[in-house]
């Protein structure tokens, strides 16, 4: 006769999920509720294999506050109700705290959170409702988040957001014609050529979110996996031989050119809204052009009478139609715009 026991956590937490969690489309159905509940006005729900393989439910809801992530995957944890009398008034879809503990039991889970008052998030991973990970990811505008000569730890991927580089060798001058867009990977090309220090300082543009992966977890990915290797060695070489090309044409561009090709660039990366405005001066210029700067005047002037820019002291500013005009300007004298 079969004695009884008590079961252990594991066991207890696993068929508590199947109570919740009977088919991937009922984790679907406690994600999206979740993100009902949470604000959201945008729901975008991704899967493969029918749900087995892979299921992403991304929301433009409330987010989770930092302290409370761990307590969101525990059981009957919940912010919908604190005691008895409040299910007399309860308008949420859920309530009992179930879903994410029962989610987390069964499935290697990866939850990415940022409230709208913070600058940062998190990234919090679990398997079989173990913690593996838990770090802050994501910085807000004008943050350096690598440091040329700095020991290489991490690789950077850009999920949201927008990089360019910066050279501390010439004024902290941040190059508005070296910038980058999700998705786009940093550390790996360094990494894979066995360099221990970064070889370029990066700083966000633009409040940026990134997935920070540590330097043996990469390595051990990426020499595991053939398929990954290739993927990245593609990427490595395809930015290279993009980046020879630019510059071949940076160098070949008569002195207005490289005028308009700073000043379109600049747009693309910092214009937010219709009109962006930006301070340099003739010095600037000079400096990131490497032109005269009597011919900085003369471009800008030929500019300023097109009714291309306007101008107040040095400060420069850009309208979207503008903007428009000066790259169609280049587009006619020269065949490719190194993009």
């Amino acid at each position: 006769m079969a004695k009884i026991h008590v079961l252990d956590n594991g066991t207890i937490d696993k068929i508590a999920a199947g109570e919740v969690v009977e088919r991937p489309a009922s984790v679907i159905k406690e994600l999206v509720e979740n993100a009902i509940d949470a604000g959201a006005t945008a729901v975008t729900v991704e899967i493969k294999e029918g749900g087995i393989e892979f299921i992403r439910v991304t929301d433009n809801g409330g987010g989770i506050e930092k302290s409370e992530v761990r307590n969101a995957f525990l059981r009957h944890a919940t912010s919908k109700i604190s005691q008895v009398s409040d299910l007399l008034t309860l308008h949420s879809l859920g309530f009992r705290g179930e879903a994410l503990s029962s989610i987390a039991a069964v499935s290697k889970v990866e939850l990415i959170t940022k409230t709208r008052e913070d600058m940062t998030g998190i990234r919090y991973c679990l398997e079989g409702a173990n913690e593996v990970s838990y770090e802050e990811i994501g910085a807000p505008e004008g943050t350096t988040f690598i440091q040329e000569g700095m020991p290489v730890d991490k690789v950077y991927v850009l999920l949201k957001g927008c990089v360019s580089a910066v050279d501390y060798r010439v004024r902290e001058t941040v190059y508005g014609f070296c910038h980058f867009n999700p998705i786009e990977t940093f550390g790996a090309m360094e990494i894979l050529g066995h360099m221990d220090q970064y070889r370029t300082t990066l700083a966000t543009t633009r409040d940026s979110l990134f997935l920070k992966i540590p330097r043996d977890s990469f390595e051990k990915w990426i020499l595991k996996d053939v398929d990954a290797l290739q993927m990245e060695t593609e990427r490595i070489i395809g930015y290279l031989l993009d980046q020879s090309r630019k510059e071949r044409l940076y160098v070949l561009l008569p002195g207005n050119e490289r005028v308009y090709l700073i000043l379109t660039n600049l747009y693309e990366t910092y214009g937010k809204f219709d009109t962006y405005s930006v301070y340099m001066s003739r010095k600037d210029f000079s400096e990131v052009t490497g032109l005269s700067e009597r011919t900085i005047t003369r471009a800008l002037k030929e500019l300023e009478e097109k009714n291309l820019i306007t101008r107040n002291g040095w400060n420069i500013v850009m309208t979207w139609n503008q903007y428009n005009k000066i790259k169609k300007l280049m587009k006619d004298q020269i065949n490719e715009m190194g993009e």
